[in-house]
């Protein structure tokens, strides 16, 4: 089959001619019948169209096209123009290709539903927008891409960089990564299909608006001056940092103006409009990052001539290693046969990557087998060049991630005057930059469409306050889940509940309070297992489950007028000080460390199994298990149950002593929020989350631990272990499981000035230090 594409020179010519034929730039397009899609009724002589031969197409061809396809470019078969049956012979097999790549297709419905989308792109092509039926307009959308390519034969890529597990997953995968995507949108979701000589590349995404006056679909065209080709995009460009001088040391880069002018700019950013230009690079915070970036490598594309990889590679990470804030990108160049893939050097955006038979696949979230995925590496660009044999290549970063180099927590670090009023005001500025332009969306003032996942802990109340300060007069979602009613995070989240509405007013937040039964977690097992990625642990599945019921954000708003009356006031004052205390140090224990138990898959799930139970199973299947064969005991002997489950009977001495100890006050959402309340769901689009604030500044128990047992250089050792496994262990996972109710995290915690900025402090000052 032969394309014919139409190029256009803006400003593009639509003229309606009435409610039923529309010209795009001298095509007359016909909707001859309500129901149908519009036929190609002529074309006018002497324009764009005209000259380029479009005139030729078979109508019912197109007609069949428009059927089936979400989006396309003019196309007839080789050869066209010959005998009548021989003609309806090729639009019948042409018909039936395009059915097998689109088979969830509904037909066209009413002709109103279409429209034209030709100023974003410099070809004329038609599509259909998504009908209300197929989105939830109350539910907002997190964006997602996936991209693969399916082999004509069974063939394996040439993977120099390591990039794919050496298990195949099974054919279905693919598809079913792709078709987890609508579940973190859409608010516009886009399909295009390559055809390559070794096989098909499929490029799929999923959009959340969040920034621009209108929604940028994708595959985004990327116009270079010889070609067309598609980015898919998703994460935030907040500005575009400049390299250091030649020459400039980090400590004199410190000393310098530039954390001051941070501070400055992003004041500017929070208190004055979104429209103003916030770098000399164009970027602006009111604008789309998306179509943004499209430019920008539609400037590289014209500025790297040649066909080869190499030199679009190489100004490609001379962009995004200044791009600040966090993306999973992939972007297709028709012209070198290559699709280039990087994720920011943290990774706060999700990219796993998985391979079979018939080819390879990198989306958000995995599909199939979890455990024969394998997360992206953040170490640099990847280019998956089909020009020759498919094959895979590594553009690391021209330097590490700040974390990794030699100056960060250095021995010689010279503390600050003012550290802490210089920290308050760099992480005052990152939440400002992630939360000004979200709070001049459409509808954010009759619906909040910002949130925190609020555990009531320092970060998150912290967080909650710079946010009501950053975006004055918008009321701020607090989610906050609880699998007891007397969890301790319910009570710390009510005590800085209290300490906020005091500060700010009740009308400034929501607190919606998330109980989930045990049984809830049973059902939801299996969703949350599919998203955890191939390093699934318990610890994995505890910490998912709550970040997942959390940012579900269903529960009960609890009204301010609950801290000032009835019993939350007695509670507080006999519970809240005994939660807070600081357990004491343990013994140190010398000796090496216990060999690792051998472990095994559950036989259920994608946890692994508990080693010695009788059934080869997790603690959450064992359980199912065993309830399914209607043995007496919730567990096996290997499985120990929670104190709070019935145990033995316990002597008269225990009981009472049971019966002396403190009654536990009953926090539950539906306590807390009245018996007429209603079930409610959070309406926030953007969630902020509190993640690298104990990594970064030495909150783990076990950095308080290697300070007493082996000094400062212990403390650095460990700390620098979390920060190193942030990307594997914990902001792919929490990616995938919070998008996956169509929301977006934000972490101003791992904000580039803020690093680099904490980095350049003795470790003496974190980590349970000097007044710490």
């Amino acid at each position: 089959m032969s394309a014919s594409e139409v190029t256009l020179t803006p400003p593009v010519n639509v003229d309606e001619v009435d409610a039923e034929i529309v010209v795009v730039a001298g095509c007359a397009l016909g909707f001859v019948a309500p129901g149908q899609p519009p036929h190609v009724l002529h074309v006018d002589p002497d324009t764009e169209t005209a000259r380029q031969d479009i005139s030729q197409l078979d109508q019912d061809k197109v007609a069949a096209l428009l059927r089936t396809a979400k989006s396309l470019i003019f196309e007839r078969p080789a050869g066209a123009g010959g005998d009548e049956d021989a003609g309806q012979a090729r639009a019948a097999e042409e018909t039936k290709a395009v059915e097998a790549r689109a088979p969830t297709q509904a037909a066209v419905g009413d002709y109103a539903d279409w429209r034209f989308c030709s100023a974003s792109s410099s070809k004329l092509r038609i599509f259909k927008p998504l009908t209300s039926e197929r989105r939830d307009a109350s539910k907002p959308a997190m964006c997602g891409l996936a991209f693969w390519l399916r082999f004509r034969s069974p063939q394996q890529w040439k993977d120099c960089a390591d990039v794919f597990p050496e298990a195949l997953v099974e054919a279905e995968a693919f598809t079913a990564a792709a078709e987890a995507l609508p579940r973190r949108g859409p608010d516009a979701e886009g399909l295009q299909v390559v055809d390559l000589p070794a096989g098909e590349l499929h490029l799929h995404a999923c959009v959340l608006h969040l920034r621009g006056d209108s929604v940028v679909s994708q595959p985004c065209p990327v116009a270079s001056e010889k070609e067309v080709g598609r980015l898919l995009f998703n994460g935030e460009a907040y500005e575009v940092l400049s390299p250091k001088s030649p020459g400039q040391s980090h400590r004199q880069e410190l000393g310098g103006e530039e954390f001051g002018t941070a501070i400055n700019l992003y004041r500017l950013r929070a208190m004055e409009s979104a429209e103003r230009r916030t770098s000399d690079e164009g970027l602006h915070l009111a604008q789309s990052d998306t179509l943004w970036l499209s430019g920008r490598l539609a400037e590289l594309e014209d500025a790297t001539p040649g066909s080869d990889w190499e030199p679009l590679a190489a100004a490609l990470r001379q962009l995004l290693q200044g791009l600040h804030g966090p993306f999973a990108l992939a972007f297709w160049s028709p012209r070198r046969r290559a699709v280039f893939v990087a994720r920011d050097r943290l990774g706060r955006r999700s990219l796993v990557a998985a391979r079979s038979a018939h080819g390879g696949c990198i989306a958000s979230a995995p599909g199939g087998s979890v455990d024969k995925w394998k997360e992206l590496p953040v170490t640099g660009i990847f280019v998956f060049d089909f020009a020759k044999e498919p094959s895979v290549r590594h553009v690391p970063w021209e330097e590490p991630v700040a974390f990794e180099q030699s100056w960060w927590w250095a021995s010689a670090a010279v503390a600050p005057a003012t550290p802490v009023t210089t920290f308050g005001q760099l992480l005052a500025a990152a939440v400002a930059l992630r939360v000004s332009h979200v709070a001049q969306l459409a509808g954010a003032k009759d619906a909040p469409h910002l949130g925190l996942l609020f555990s009531g802990g320092l970060d998150s109340t912290v967080l909650a306050a710079l946010a009501a300060e950053a975006v004055p007069g918008c009321t701020i979602e607090l989610l906050n889940v609880a699998f007891d009613s007397s969890a301790p995070d319910r009570l710390t989240a009510l005590c800085s509940y209290e300490d906020l509405v005091r500060q700010y007013g009740a009308e400034r937040f929501r607190l919606v309070l998330c109980d989930v039964t045990q049984q809830e977690v049973y059902e939801e097992e299996l969703a949350i297992c599919r998203l955890l990625g191939p390093k699934a642990t318990h610890l994995d599945f505890n910490i998912a489950a709550a970040l997942w019921f959390a940012a579900r954000g269903r529960g009960l708003v609890c009204p301010a007028g609950v801290l000032e009356t009835g019993w939350w006031p007695s509670a507080k004052a006999t519970q809240a000080m005994e939660a807070v205390q600081l357990e004491p140090l343990k013994p140190i224990e010398r000796g090496g460390p216990a060999a690792p138990a051998e472990r095994s898959p559950c036989v259920r799930c994608v946890l692994p199994a508990k080693p010695g139970c009788p059934h080869g199973a997790c603690k959450l299947c064992c359980r199912k298990l065993r309830q399914a064969a209607g043995e007496p005991s919730d567990w096996c002997s290997v499985h120990k149950a929670k104190s709070s489950e019935p145990g033995p009977d316990v002597s008269a001495a225990g009981k009472e002593a049971e019966e002396e100890a403190p009654v536990t006050t009953c926090m539950s959402a539906r306590r807390c929020a009245g018996e007429e309340a209603l079930v409610v769901q959070a309406a926030c689009r953007v969630l902020l989350i509190g993640t690298g604030a104990d990594e970064l500044l030495g909150g783990y128990s076990r950095h308080r631990t290697a300070r007493v047992k082996r000094g400062a250089e212990g403390t650095r050792d460990e700390m620098l272990k979390d920060l190193q496994r942030l990307w594997t262990r914990n902001l792919g996972r929490d990616d995938r499981i919070i998008a996956d109710h169509g929301r977006e995290a934000r972490h101003p915690f791992l904000d580039e000035h803020l690093l680099r900025f904490v980095g350049s402090l003795p470790i003496d000052l974190l980590a349970y230090g000097p007044g710490g």
